[in-house]
Order: C-alpha cells, then sequence, then structure tokens
C-alpha cells in the first residue's frame, strides 16, 4: 500500500492529527489530491479541523502563523507528541560510525492497532515525524521518487477489449447521464430555472411533458435554488403539477420524491478560493455530499445558479473550470446527475442557432461538465416563418437544444421548441412554418440541395457553386454571386423550405418539405 493510501486508511480511523505532516511530503498538486479525499472521506467534526489546518500548512504557513481563531492551539494538538520521542527520533537519524549518509532502521509496520499518535503513525509510514524538516537547517535528503507517487490504479484494458462494455445509466435517455455533471445554460428569463423544476418533477413520477425527454430511471431530486423563496418555490412547483396533469397518486410520489432547498437571501458556498487564488471545496460541499448519500436513491441535484456557489471570478477560466469540475465530481460521488444552471451571454439571444460554451464570463465551465443543453427565445425572423405577429406570443416560445455532450447519439442534438404556459409552465410547442411562395430559381436551388445532402450536407459556399451550375444563379463569384445566394437562402427560410443545419452556413432540407410554396 503506498503511504498516500495508508496514512489516509489510518486517518479514516481516527488518527486526524497525522494530516499536516504527511501532506507536507508532496507536491501541491498531490497534497490537493489527498485533501480532497480525507476532506470527502474522514468522518466526524475533527476531520474539518484538521482539514482546515492542514490546508494552511499545506500552503507554506508555518505553525507559528496559525495563531488566529478557530485555529489557537489546533498545530500543538495535530503534532503534540512527547520531546523525549522526538529527540530519540532525531538520534536515531544520526549517522553510524563510518557511514556519510543518515540512516534509520526501517521500523516495522503494524497495522494492528493501530499508531495512538502522530509521530507513530510517521514511523509506521518511514516518514520524517518534524513537521519543520527542512526549514531550520535540516539537511535530511528528500524522498525518493517511485510509482508508490502515483496514488491511482489503472483500468484493466485487457479486460475492456475481451469484454463488452457496461451500458450508459441515463436520468433522461440519450440527454443526461447519471453520475456525471451536466449545465443548462440560457439568457435571464429563458426558463432556465423552470426546466429544471420540471425536471426534478419529471425524475420523480418518470414522465416529462414533451416526449422527446424520456425518464429512464426515476427517483429522488434534489434542488438548491438560491433565487427562490419559499412562496417562489411553492407557487411553481404547484404550478408544474397543474401544468404537468399529474395524478393523486402521482402528487404523492412528488411529495415523497422532491427536496427543495430555497436559499434567497442566504449565502450558499460550495467552492472558495485561497489567497494563492487556488479553488477549494468548501465544508458544505461536503454536507451537500453527505445529504445526497444519506437520503438515497437521489438522481437529480440541481445547483441554480452556478455563480451564487462560488466565490471565484465568473471571468476566470481556472475557477470557472474547478466549478464545472465540482458538479462532475459531486455526480461522480453520489451517482446523481448533477446539473448547474448557468447564466449565458446576452447576445445569444439574437442567434438563430445555439453553440456550446454559451455560458457568460469563462466558458471553461463547460469544459469540465459532460453535456450542455442551451434555452433561448424566439426571434422576430423565427416567428415570422412560423406566423406569429405578435410579440408577445413571440414571447412565449423557446427553444431547447443540446449543444455539448460526450455521449449523446447525434439525434439527441436536434431543437425541441416548447411553449410556456400561465405562471411559466414549459408544454410542448405546436408550431409549423408558414408556406409562401417561392421564385422558380429557388425551387431549382432547393433541388439542387437535396441531391448534395444525398452523399453529404455541404457548406454554403459549396451550394452556391452547385446553384451557378445549375442555373438557379448566374455567377457564384463575387459580390453579386453571394447576394443572389442570399436572396434565395431568405425565400427558402421563410417559405420552410430549408432549416439550419450543424454549424455555421450550413442549411438542409426541413423535414417534410416537399417543394414549398407550389
Amino acid at each position: 500500500m503506498s503511504a498516500p493510501a495508508a496514512a489516509i486508511e489510518r486517518l479514516l480511523t481516527g488518527d486526524h492529527r497525522a494530516i499536516a505532516h504527511v501532506l507536507g511530503r508532496y507536491t501541491h498538486g498531490d497534497r490537493q489530491v489527498l485533501l480532497d479525499r480525507i476532506f470527502a472521506e474522514a468522518p466526524g467534526p475533527h476531520a474539518w479541523r484538521a482539514n482546515d489546518v492542514a490546508a494552511l500548512l499545506s500552503q507554506g504557513f508555518a505553525p507559528e502563523e496559525i495563531h488566529f481563531s478557530p485555529y489557537r492551539g489546533l498545530y500543538g494538538q495535530i503534532c503534540q507528541d512527547d520531546e523525549a520521542e522526538i529527540e530519540a527520533w532525531r538520534d536515531e537519524r544520526a549517522p553510524r560510525p563510518g557511514e556519510d549518509a543518515p540512516y534509520v532502521d526501517p521500523p516495522p509496520i503494524d497495522p494492528d492497532p493501530p499508531p495512538e499518535n502522530w509521530r507513530d503513525l510517521a514511523m509506521a509510514e518511514c516518514l520524517d515525524p518534524d513537521p519543520l524538516a527542512g526549514r531550520d537547517g535540516d539537511t535530511s535528503p528528500p524522498p525518493q521518487e517511485s510509482s508508490d507517487d502515483w496514488p491511482y490504479e489503472r483500468i484493466d484494458v485487457r479486460h475492456c477489449l475481451l469484454t463488452p462494455p457496461p451500458p450508459i445509466s441515463w436520468l433522461v435517455r440519450n440527454r443526461l447521464q447519471l453520475g456525471r455533471g451536466h449545465g443548462f445554460a440560457g439568457i435571464g428569463g429563458s426558463s432556465k430555472t423552470t426546466l429544471l423544476r420540471t425536471l426534478a418533477v419529471g425524475a420523480a413520477v418518470g414522465r416529462m411533458p414533451w416526449q422527446e425527454w424520456e425518464i429512464a430511471r426515476t427517483g429522488r431530486a434534489l434542488l438548491v435554488l438560491t433565487e427562490d423563496t419559499p412562496g417562489d418555490t411553492h407557487r411553481h412547483v404547484h404550478a408544474t403539477a397543474d401544468a404537468m396533469r399529474l395524478s393523486a397518486d402521482e402528487r404523492e410520489l412528488v411529495a415523497d420524491r422532491l427536496v427543495v432547498f430555497p436559499l434567497a437571501g442566504q449565502t450558499v458556498k460550495l467552492l472558495t478560493i485561497d489567497r494563492s487564488g487556488i479553488p477549494l471545496y468548501t465544508n458544505l460541499f461536503d454536507g451537500l455530499r453527505r445529504l445526497v448519500e444519506s437520503l438515497g436513491d437521489v438522481v437529480l441535484v440541481g445547483l441554480d445558479p452556478a455563480a451564487a456557489l462560488t466565490d471565484g471570478q465568473e471571468v476566470d477560466q481556472a475557477h470557472q473550470r474547478a466549478l464545472g469540475a465540482l458538479a462532475d465530481s459531486l455526480a461522480v460521488r453520489t451517482g446523481a446527475a448533477v446539473v448547474l444552471i448557468t447564466h449565458a451571454a446576452k447576445g445569444s439571444s439574437g442567434s438563430d442557432e445555439l453553440s456550446s460554451h454559451m455560458s457568460r464570463g469563462g466558458g471553461a465551465i463547460t469544459d469540465a461538465l459532460r453535456s450542455e443543453h442551451a434555452l433561448r427565445t424566439m426571434t422576430a425572423r423565427e416567428a415570422t416563418a412560423f406566423g406569429i405577429s405578435s410579440v408577445e406570443e413571440r414571447r412565449r416560445y423557446v427553444q431547447l437544444a443540446a449543444t455539448k455532450g460526450n455521449e449523446l447519439p447525434s439525434g439527441s442534438y436536434a431543437p425541441i421548441w416548447l411553449r410556456r404556459g400561465e405562471r411559466g409552465a414549459l408544454f410542448p410547442a405546436d408550431l409549423e412554418k408558414t408556406t409562401r411562395a417561392v421564385s422558380d430559381d429557388a425551387l431549382r436551388a432547393l433541388e439542387i440541395l437535396r441531391g448534395l445532402c444525398a452523399t453529404a450536407v455541404p457548406k454554403l459556399e459549396a451550394w452556391r457553386h452547385a446553384c451557378a451550375a445549375g442555373g438557379a444563379i448566374r455567377s457564384a463569384d463575387g459580390e453579386a454571386g453571394k447576394k443572389a445566394m442570399q436572396r434565395l437562402v431568405k425565400m427558402l427560410l421563410d417559405a420552410g423550405s430549408i432549416e439550419q443545419g450543424t454549424g455555421r452556413g450550413v442549411y438542409v432540407p426541413a423535414s417534410g418539405a416537399e417543394g414549398a410554396g407550389q
């Protein structure tokens, strides 16, 4: 067993006083890994105190600096030992006659009973028991690098090759994976929180209002809503239940399985930033993890909004990635799908096509999440295509689309239109694009596009050159050719004959469009 693993095993039996010393033997990155494991696994209130002090020591604090409350006296508590024992240890480290280098007989390792104090643990692990070693003239050689310095287990690749892989566990089939972190992004007022509440109720009862999202696993849902009051939650949960037309039995399931914390006006930080700028999980993170585990059968954890849960800067990529990693870490440790609600830049509201990394500020938060779904309201151009003239009615419609998904099949990226009903509840939208008369040249361009898509979806430039060759436009070159193609594209879009494909400047024939306008 490696020294870190053995140390943690002993720490979990109650000898928390050794944490600071064990951490002192490793690099900053390794210390952070050990801190995370101790933070997550060590039981009892002593773990919090020891973790706090160890974090300070690992950041370069000298013991004499740790004097302010609540750390006063804790250093002595962590490193207390008999002075005579320490002097005896130092004598043992002295060179033997005829030897140039310090030598210590390796003491026997006896895991049962566990070490009684910090020095016993240090001896069992052959570590230096002096936490100030190397600071005040200590010249002992550094520990030798070995494979034990990498405390992780490798996967059995042969097993991967010779056996079928395990199936993916989904909360929403082909949309949201259990045991991983996800993001819902959108500008303010795009129904992100409503989507999260609807998903929580759907996870409890086993169905969603729109058929494209199929609940694959039912269970408990826990929501941390830092912008909602108890009154807000009461109204919204009631409205969601009415909108989904829940039966009496389904309402009982929701009452039993939905756990909501409306925390408007309270400070809830799961991630903090130390004075060196390094993100660290707070005690509340571990408290949330233990709560999820104690509830049992939790399939969804919703955190809304992400920005309220961290001391980090929204524009700092490292801070935002750490926040995304926090959600994914919570998911991996608990087996639930963890969803972070993030705000998107206002410019995304006018886009006809949603793209990944929509989160405002440091988009690196998306890098650490396994999927991202984005919401946006309907644009004026789309409203015209659907025959909607009222601004009020147009703003009732929102589009939901997957913009990133490490395990999502291609069909899951197709956008879904939803309509906001009374009190904001979401329903599947019943929209049909109006058909308008189009020119013969536009119809010829549509047929050319269909022919190209039979083999591969073309870029706009390739479609333009094919239209020039087919007589739909006079020339593909110069500004005149580009403008002529733009007129045909707009005509076909307005008629509902084509739609945006995947990527900028990519169009495909609309589903069911058979010579629209004829």
